[in-house]
């Protein structure tokens, strides 16, 4: 998991290809599922792994990645966020995700080519056991103008009924 989300940047810009405004559901065939919707110049690739499929979205630009899951909650968030962040988060905050109570975690990371990334991850549980995930990897700050589409897909995401 380290490999995808410390490298994903670099893959994806080989990988994807442009592609128009689009509104993506995920997981295809979940239930609930996410209702999400790319900007126009944007890519989207399912990346599959062994436990569930992972949905990944690349500015036109490659300044900015989003990668979707569902994850195991493991009984409690801050462990998966530790997973998925490969670290102790550096922040933890009480947010929104789709409509559902989240919480929004912080983390830092250095890909292979030495470009420090900030990493952004909201975890929503949805039962007891499973959760969606949203991780926005970029080189960008925080409040860097740049980031308005993809602060605009994450709070712009709709939870599909059951």
């Amino acid at each position: 998991m380290r490999f995808q989300f410390l490298t994903v940047l670099g893959l994806l810009t080989a990988i994807a290809s442009p592609a128009a405004a689009e509104d993506i559901r995920f997981p295809a065939t979940f239930k609930p599922a996410l209702m999400i919707h790319t900007p126009k110049g944007w890519t989207s690739e399912i990346q599959k792994s062994l436990l569930s499929d992972n949905l990944i979205i690349q500015s036109d630009d490659s300044t900015m990645v989003l990668v979707f899951s569902l994850v195991p909650t493991l009984g409690s968030v801050d462990k998966i966020a530790a997973k998925v962040l490969q670290q102790t988060p550096l922040s933890k905050a009480p947010g929104k995700f789709a409509g559902l109570n989240a919480t929004v975690y912080r983390g830092k990371a250095t890909n292979p080519e030495g470009l420090k990334l900030n990493q952004k991850l909201f975890i929503a549980p949805i039962d007891p056991q499973e959760g969606y995930s949203c991780t926005l990897i970029t080189s960008l700050d925080d409040n860097d103008p740049r980031l308005a589409p993809a602060n605009a897909v994450i709070v712009g995401l709709k939870l599909l009924p059951k």
